[in-house]
């Protein structure tokens, strides 16, 4: 690559923000025009992007500039082709970049569907669609099937992509009814009802206003016609539903085979089906039900003492603590301040050997008191080895996590280093490694064995960019991003399942096909405001719509200027009757005023003293409600549905 021109077609993987040096798609269709550019080094006013067709035919087009970037937008291309980066640099010599491959994805009806009853009966059906050399699709004759079938598997065409001569895609398409509207995709922030919409199915991060993008997708549709379908693949799988063509929906795979399970029935029953298949939730233990406190901020033990002090005073009822600033940023397994003796990196601080100091005197006996005020401890976690230096401990982790292969991976067989814009750089840890994931709760098991807390706020897990991704499981890019939390998640079950069965909780944002069974889950970020409000509550909707049976969000809000006194009220009203309730805020560098949300710093700032008033009555009218929602949670692992239902 000439160092006058700096263009990468992955960019920086981000799955939905293209640099501007990069090329989007980055794997067109041949109906698809491409956006391509450059950093172009200065002096140079003429820069031309050469490409060539597959089927051989050339062009020439000039690039504009904007700013320190030049872009252009060629095709569409029939075929695979290839482009290269001409320009004269300020000397007056003409500079040329490599060549740049590009795959074309182009789209034929070859493929072959077979459709089966299941074990289940009339109620479950399979179908495989595989790429074909057939011209038409064929398909087992399905007169017998109850009507909602029918009407799918009439209305059903396939597409194969064809990549380079080979099938790269499937594109599964059928008509939607005149009045027919489809939920689930998984959480979804902007409708429940998600005809007209494009979601697609990716793992990410959107901090705050997520829009049509989520923390937990899931490949999964439920029709108001009766009918429930589950893609059974962890790619990145593309709906439009029914917003290029009203009519229809459009199902897009990056793959050459695909299984599909169809639930028939009312929408309960479609819903008790589908979790037979991803699986039902466990019973949780009554105090999950309660009213949760945190707060970003709260970083030693005299704040936490002082919180619950001031709860309790004030006649508060709480059941949960998440205590998210406790460790030293950095190892994320010990208490900050504590002094120890550093261990190599295949081996586990003893607790025994830890002298707490500092911010956190003495973890184990404020965990004690908090459990005699009936009050739970959830430790936050992230999954990452953070890119740091002058730590030798974590330096010792770091080394033999790396030399023995428990990072993820890129194609070129080095560590992964998290793209993304939180913990930048840093490995993260792969929990499909048996070994890996046994290494990594090793350094942890104190936490629940020697101090007792009862569960993990198991954050983050959504910073797996590119398709040059792998994990020890042999999966790839948007897969291996997919499956991620889910590998994640059931590694801290594990560990909680060895010491405390039928009382582990974790607490994420992260989800795939398969969270049902790893409860809990919160929205993620928020501001505080009405519009976010509106969208949390579409996303536990449309959560529960996807089989997510206990879930939450910050209560209020979580970032920006405090909720006024009436969104907070509405907020605490509304969080009162979901599966959990919680407030939480962000961190916001100690300063006045307060960033927390508890409901005394709330009224104080929002001179309405009725602020507290008000979170009392839904808190004690919450704990009133646990023995119904005990029951309502119990009832959801057997039955499958979730506790919260539009």
């Amino acid at each position: 690559m000439s160092d006058f021109f700096r263009h990468v077609p992955e960019g920086n993987h981000n799955p939905y923000e293209p640099t501007p040096w990069s090329r989007n798609p980055l794997v067109p269709t041949t109906r698809d025009p491409i956006h391509i550019g450059a950093a172009v080094a200065g002096g140079s006013s003429d820069v031309q992007l050469e490409w060539v067709s597959g089927d051989g035919g050339t062009a020439t087009t000039p690039l504009e500039r904007q700013d320190d970037d030049w872009h252009c937008v060629i095709g569409p291309m029939s075929q695979s082709g290839k482009y290269r980066f001409v320009g004269v640099d300020e000397g007056g010599t003409k500079r040329t970049s490599d060549w740049f491959e590009v795959p074309i994805v182009d789209w034929a009806s070859q493929a072959r569907i077979t459709v089966d009853e299941s074990d289940a009966g009339s109620e479950v059906f399979d179908l495989r669609i595989e790429a074909s050399d057939l011209d038409s699709p064929g398909r087992r004759d399905h007169q017998s099937a109850p009507t909602p079938i029918s009407h799918l598997l009439d209305g059903l065409s396939v597409d194969v992509g064809i990549t380079d001569g080979s099938p790269s895609h499937l594109r599964v398409s059928w008509t939607l009814g005149s009045d027919e509207a489809i939920f689930g995709t998984g959480e979804r922030f902007d409708s429940l009802n998600q005809r007209g919409h494009t979601p697609d199915v990716r793992v990410y991060e959107q901090y705050k206003r997520q829009g049509s993008r989520t923390y937990l997708p899931i490949p999964w549709i439920l029709s108001s016609l009766g009918y429930g379908v589950s893609f059974e693949t962890s790619e990145r799988v593309r709906f439009d539903i029914g917003h290029t063509d009203a009519d229809r929906i459009t199902v897009e795979v990056p793959s050459s085979t695909l299984d599909v399970r169809i639930f028939v029935g009312s929408p309960a029953r479609v819903l008790a089906l589908y979790a037979n298949d991803v699986g039902r939730p466990p019973t949780l233990p009554a105090w999950v039900y309660g009213p949760w406190m945190s707060g970003n901020e709260w970083d030693r033990q005299s704040r936490v003492r002082e919180v619950v002090d001031k709860t309790l005073s004030e006649g508060i009822p709480a059941t949960v603590l998440v205590i998210e600033a406790w460790s030293d940023e950095t190892t994320f397994y010990v208490f900050n301040d504590t002094e120890y003796t550093t261990t190599p990196g295949d081996l586990a601080v003893k607790a025994s050997d830890m002298a707490h100091t500092g911010r956190w005197p003495d973890p184990k006996a404020m965990i004690d008191s908090l459990h005699d005020n009936d009050i739970r401890v959830l430790l936050w976690q992230i999954p990452v080895l953070k890119e740091v230096s002058d730590h030798s401990q974590h330096d010792n982790d770091v080394a033999y996590a790396s030399s023995s292969g428990f990072c993820v991976k890129t194609e070129d067989g080095s560590d992964y280093r998290n793209r993304g814009w939180w913990f930048p750089g840093s490995r993260i840890i792969d929990f499909t490694n048996p070994d890996a994931k046994d290494w990594w709760l090793a350094k942890r098991r104190y936490l629940v064995e020697a101090l007792g807390i009862d569960g993990f706020k198991t954050d983050g897990g959504e910073h797996l960019w590119g398709a040059d991704v792998r994990t020890h499981d042999g999966r790839r890019g948007d897969a291996a991003a997919n499956e991620y939390p889910l590998h994640y998640l059931a590694a801290y079950h594990e560990l909680l399942e060895e010491r405390q069965p039928e009382q582990l909780l974790t607490f994420s944002r992260a989800g795939f096909t398969g969270a049902q069974a790893l409860p809990a889950h919160w929205a993620g970020d928020e501001d505080s405001t009405w519009e976010a409000l509106q969208a949390s509550l579409t996303a536990g909707l449309s959560a529960a719509t996807s089989g997510i049976t206990y879930w939450t969000w910050d209560l209020g809000g979580f970032s920006g200027p405090l909720p006024t006194a009436e969104l907070y009220k509405r907020s605490a009203a509304f969080a009162a009757f979901c599966p959990l309730m919680q407030y939480h805020s962000e961190h916001n560098e100690h300063q006045e005023p307060l960033a927390d949300r508890t409901p005394w710093n709330v009224a104080k700032q929002t001179n309405d003293p009725t602020v507290v008033d008000d979170y009392r009555f839904y808190a004690r009218l919450r704990m009133n409600l646990i023995p119904y929602l005990y029951t309502s949670g119990a009832s959801s692992s057997r039955g499958g549905l979730p506790i919260m239902r539009p």
